[in-house]
């Protein structure tokens, strides 16, 4: 696969170590990551899981897990630490283009700033599952593909509920359409409302297969009542144009999910979004996008575009990123931000 990051003026990280989970051949571990404000940001490989696979699944290939995340925070409780990180601190810190970077493997890079232990907040980050997808090209394949795409899904929900994570994001294409019969959009209503059930907050946003259009899928099914959230609770939140964030005052953060109505952005969704003006709202600001980041040459016919320099001004402690279906991790700035990656393969040249 070709990369495009030299294009993009990103360096290119060096391949990392894939590690499959217990259960189910093919899905994969996700990758940890600590962030401490600005100051501290480290990926390391997640313990206790052997290297290899089992066999090669139809597409012959293992895809990443969702982003798992710890963003540590100033309240007054110490961090859990990873018993296998490594050089983090004592404190503990179809149709989208294909990856333009490869995956990244282990950065260390530590500062201590001297404050207070710091309470971290856990959220996975998901997106491009694709649910519902045709698959045309797999012929008498295709039934089975979304039973995996499904199940990568559940592996989502059920690595939130194992870690105690205070916050699912899904950065865009959890559907592969707006056109979806009602008993696959409560097929996935009821895993969501796992996450209700045990009080993880999930916050999601439209993407460019299922747009927030006059026809959209949103619009046709309450998908947060179907999973149990209430209308004044903040269990399950879709960002739309009328609402493009929301703050969430148990975890202290607020998540902003810039979307059109249209599936071709009038401008970029970054514009003028500026987190820095005012902090006093909420600790954490973390971003929602589905869209590419600009290569020139490369995206200029995508719908929704992005630049690192918007990214840098918007001040956010971390931006989930979606549309692009390999997982990549980069900082504009001192903004970090991941593409989670299509968790199974949407076609065959993927």
């Amino acid at each position: 696969m070709r990369c495009l990051a030299k294009e993009a003026g990103v360096a290119r990280p060096k391949e990392s170590m894939w590690i499959p989970a217990s259960g189910r051949t093919g899905f994969v571990t996700p990758r940890i990551q600590r962030l401490v404000d600005s100051s501290c940001f480290g990926l390391v490989r997640h313990p206790g899981a052997n290297a290899g696979t089992a066999g090669r699944r139809p597409m012959g290939r293992s895809w990443p897990a969702p982003h798992k995340l710890f963003l540590a925070g100033h309240c007054d409780t110490v961090p859990v630490t990873m018993p296998s990180e490594i050089g983090i601190g004592e404190r503990g810190v179809m149709g989208a283009p294909r990856s333009h970077f490869s995956r990244p493997d282990i950065v260390r890079t530590v500062t201590n700033d001297g404050g207070q232990p710091h309470r971290m907040l856990r959220l996975i980050h998901t997106a491009d599952v694709h649910l519902g997808a045709r698959h045309d090209d797999l012929g008498e394949q295709a039934a089975a593909q979304r039973e995996r795409q499904f199940a990568a899904f559940k592996a989502a929900i059920d690595l939130a509920l194992t870690e105690k994570v205070d916050l699912f994001l899904i950065a865009g294409d959890l559907f592969d359409s707006n056109v979806q019969p009602r008993r696959s959009v409560e097929r996935v209503a009821a895993e969501v409302k796992r996450l209700v059930d045990a009080r993880i907050r999930t916050v999601l946003i439209p993407g460019t297969h299922d747009v927030y259009d006059r026809a959209s899928i949103y619009r046709a099914y309450d998908l947060a009542g179907l999973a149990g959230s209430q209308i004044d609770d903040d269990m399950v939140t879709l960002l739309v144009p009328e609402r493009p964030s929301v703050h969430l005052t148990s975890c202290d953060v607020v998540v902003h999910g810039p979307v059109f109505a249209t599936k071709r952005a009038p401008h970029s969704p970054l514009q003028g979004l500026d987190v820095t003006a005012d902090r006093s709202a909420a600790h954490w600001s973390i971003g929602l996008v589905h869209g590419s980041i600009a290569i020139p040459g490369k995206t200029e016919h995508d719908e929704v575009v992005i630049t690192t320099e918007e990214i840098a001004a918007t001040g956010l402690h971390y931006l989930a990123l979606g549309h692009w279906h390999s997982a990549q991790t980069g900082k504009a700035g001192a903004v970090t931000y991941a593409y989670a990656g299509a968790p199974e393969p949407i076609a065959l040249n993927q």
